[in-house]
C-alpha cells in the first residue's frame, strides 16, 4: 500500500497513512518516511503496535493515576512548556517516537502541540537574524531549569545554575533540509558570555516568537495505536493537560542525533547533565527541606 501524506499545517506536520510497522520496513518505505519527516518535521502514522520503550504517561506501577501532588506529577509539569527531547544532554536527540497505549477521551485534552522553528526563523525580523548570525550565541540547557520554570514553588530551593549544563547554538542550520532554525527550547537557561538578565530576555523573546499560534499545530490522540514521530532539531513540542482523572499511558523512543550540531559545544563524551548522582542528590536535598 503506498504512503499517503495529509498535511496538518501550512508549513509542517502531516498525517501519514499506509505504513505497517507490524512487519519489517523495506529500505524504500523507510527512506520514504524519512524524506517525509525531513520535509514536514512532524508525522503521525496512525494505529501502530510497538513494544514499550520509555513511559511517558500518568499511571504508576500499580496502574493508578498519579496524584497531582506526587513529585512525579510536579516534575512532569515541565512537559507543558515547549521543549525538545534531550538538549540537556551532551549529545542531543534527533527523532522521537511517541505511541499511545491508553488515552483519555478527546474532550479531556492531552493533545501534543508542535511548533515549527524553521518557519519561525524565516519570519524572524532581519535585525534579529543578523544579530544571531553575527554573534553566534550559545545557550546553556538545563532539564531542572525548565522544571523550576514550570513549577517554581515546588522547586523553589533548587538552583540549576549550580550544575554544569549542555551547550548548543541558538541559531543553527537544520542539516537535513538545509534551512536555518531556532533552537530555543524551555531548557535554555542563559546565553554564554551575556549578563543573565540580558541573555534571558533574548531567549524569552525568541521562545515567544517561535511558539506563536501561527507556527503551532495541535495533534489529538484519537485512538490506541496512534503514533507520532518528530524531529527535535527543527521543532518544539509540549504536552497539554488532561482534564479530570483519566489514565494516559504513552511510550516514547528517542534517537540520538548524528548531525554536525549533535554535540553542540559539548565535549564528545557521553555525559548525563540532568540525572548525574550529584545533581539528583541536590534535587532530593532541596525537595526535602
Amino acid at each position: 500500500m503506498p504512503l499517503t501524506i495529509e498535511p496538518l499545517h501550512p508549513t509542517f506536520a502531516a498525517e501519514i497513512h499506509g505504513v505497517d510497522f507490524s512487519e519489517p520496513l523495506s529500505e524504500e518505505v523507510f527512506q520514504e518516511i524519512q524524506d517525509a519527516i525531513t520535509k514536514v518535521c512532524t508525522g503521525a502514522p496512525s494505529r501502530m503496535s510497538l513494544p514499550e520503550l520509555t513511559d511517558q504517561g500518568n499511571v504508576d506501577a500499580n496502574g493508578n493515576v498519579i496524584s497531582s501532588k506526587d513529585p512525579r506529577a510536579q516534575i512532569s509539569k515541565g512537559n507543558t512548556l515547549f521543549h525538545v527531547d534531550s538538549s540537556f544532554n551532551a549529545q542531543r536527540a534527533s527523532y522521537s517516537i511517541l505511541l499511545a497505549h491508553e488515552i483519555p477521551p478527546l474532550e479531556a485534552g492531552g493533545n501534543t502541540d508542535f511548533a515549527d522553528t524553521r518557519a519561525a526563523w524565516d519570519e524572524l525580523p532581519d535585525e534579529w537574524k543578523q544579530e544571531l548570525l553575527s554573534k553566534d550565541y550559545v545557550a546553556g540547557h538545563s532539564f531542572w531549569y525548565s522544571r523550576k520554570k514550570a513549577c517554581p514553588d515546588f522547586f523553589a530551593k533548587l538552583e540549576p545554575a549550580k550544575h554544569p549544563m549542555s551547550k548548543h547554538k541558538v541559531a543553527q542550520l537544520h542539516e537535513a533540509s538545509g534551512r536555518m532554525n531556532l533552537f530555543v527550547p524551555s531548557h535554555c537557561h542563559h546565553i554564554e558570555g551575556l549578563e543573565e538578565g540580558e541573555g534571558r530576555e533574548k531567549l524569552e523573546y525568541l521562545y515567544r516568537h517561535a511558539t506563536q499560534d501561527k507556527f503551532v499545530v495541535s495533534v489529538p490522540w484519537k485512538q490506541v495505536g496512534d503514533l507520532v514521530m518528530w524531529d527535535n532539531t527543527c521543532t518544539l513540542h509540549r504536552g497539554t493537560p488532561v482534564v479530570g482523572s483519566h489514565r494516559r499511558d504513552m511510550r516514547r523512543a528517542t534517537v540520538l542525533d548524528g548531525s554536525e550540531e549533535a554535540w553542540g559545544q559539548n565535549e564528545k563524551v557521553e555525559r548525563d547533565f540532568a540525572f548525574a548522582g550529584e545533581v539528583m542528590a541536590d534535587v532530593f536535598r532541596c525537595l526535602s527541606v
